[in-house]
């Protein structure tokens, strides 16, 4: 994802459970990748970031392809509701699953 973004990895290293990946990417890169990090690991990736210098400009910077399905209410995943809405999306909870309203819960494939 950062890649695409324009952005290259200056190192990467294990820490416990976790990877500690650091990377160069244009300011305008970063834009939307926070979002696009947390769906791709269901909310998991922790992401900072600081100015580092001014470069040339290394080209164009593709535009979102997917929305976010997000949880309307608090509560647990409902079977029936799920299916119903399979055909809008990938989701990332499992029925009866505990859900809170804002949650990031699927991907859709439309635009949005």
């Amino acid at each position: 994802m950062v890649s695409i973004r324009k952005g290259e990895m200056t190192s990467m290293e294990a820490k416990g459970d976790r990877m500690i990946c650091e990377f160069q990417i244009p300011s305008r890169g970063i834009i939307g990748l926070r979002n696009q990090l947390l769906t791709a690991t269901a909310g998991e990736a922790i992401m900072a970031h600081r100015f580092l210098e001014y470069q040339p400009m290394k080209g164009d910077i593709p535009q979102r392809q997917n929305g976010s399905l997000v949880s309307m209410e608090t509560g647990k995943a409902i079977p029936y509701s799920i299916d119903k809405l399979q055909e809008r999306g990938k989701f990332f909870v499992d029925p009866g699953e505990d859900i809170y309203e804002g949650q990031v819960i699927g991907e859709n494939s439309e635009r949005g």
